[in-house]
């Protein structure tokens, strides 16, 4: 299951960094003192690295059970 979601959010992120997403934040106006495509890549890699702290560190329930080759 854990693998599945990795996956997922691998995908999701993956079309987030990719072309068409970073053409429209690329303006030239200022977002908190940041051009708006910095601004979109600072806080989609943040968003990543929290769904990753939550995948991967998340409840465990009895499905979620280590597993070596995972």
């Amino acid at each position: 299951m854990k693998t599945r979601r990795l996956l997922l959010l691998s995908i999701v992120f993956m079309l987030l960094f990719n072309e068409p997403f970073l053409s429209i934040v690329n303006v030239p106006d200022l977002t908190g003192g940041l051009p708006g495509s910095y601004a979109y890549v600072l806080v989609v890699w943040a968003a990543l690295i929290v769904s990753l702290v939550i995948c991967l560190h998340g409840n465990h329930n009895a499905d979620d059970s280590f597993h070596p080759d995972e």
